[in-house]
This record gives C-alpha cells, structure tokens and sequence, in this order.
C-alpha cells in the first residue's frame, strides 16, 4: 500500500518533480519525440510524465494511474491528461 500522491508545492520533491516535467512538455522534447519516430507525441509525453513520476516516488504506475483518476487537483498541478493515455492505450 503506497501512500496517496498529494500535491504539496513548498516541498522540494514536488517542485523539482514539476520542473522535470515541464522539461517534458517544451516543444523541444517534442521534437525529440518525433526524431525518434515516437507518435502519437501527445499521448507518448503524457506516458512519460507516468513513468516519472512513478520512478521520483518508487510507486507502480498503475498506482500512479489511479491517483490521476482519483484526485483531479493533482492532474490539474501536472498539468496530465491522463484521458489521453488511457484512451490511447485501449485502443492498442
């Protein structure tokens, strides 16, 4: 049982954890993306952003995905459109 990903901007995890995923979402990253003939990118940089953040807290990414369903203040934060990526994935 992990515990749950709550949002908490005065703590240096979650600030560094936003910087890393601001990298994530420049358009720069995006290109990276396609160089590397990584399509769709905007539900491959959403996937990234997953596995990040389940990597920075040692979680499952399963769990991650649930706390996105979950908790809308923290898709807000991280600016994730967990939809995305699940509806991507579904299809496959």
């Amino acid at each position: 049982m992990y515990s749950p990903l709550i949002v908490e901007r005065k703590d240096p995890k979650w600030f560094l954890l936003e910087r890393v995923l601001a990298v994530v979402s420049t358009r720069r990253a995006q290109q990276e993306f396609s160089k590397y003939e990584i399509t769709p990118i905007k539900p491959a940089a959403e996937a990234v952003k997953i596995a990040l953040m389940a990597m920075f807290f040692s979680v499952d990414y399963a769990f991650v995905v649930q706390e996105l369903k979950d908790r809308r203040k923290l898709r807000k934060s991280l600016a994730l459109n967990i939809a995305i990526v699940v509806q991507y994935f579904k299809g496959k």
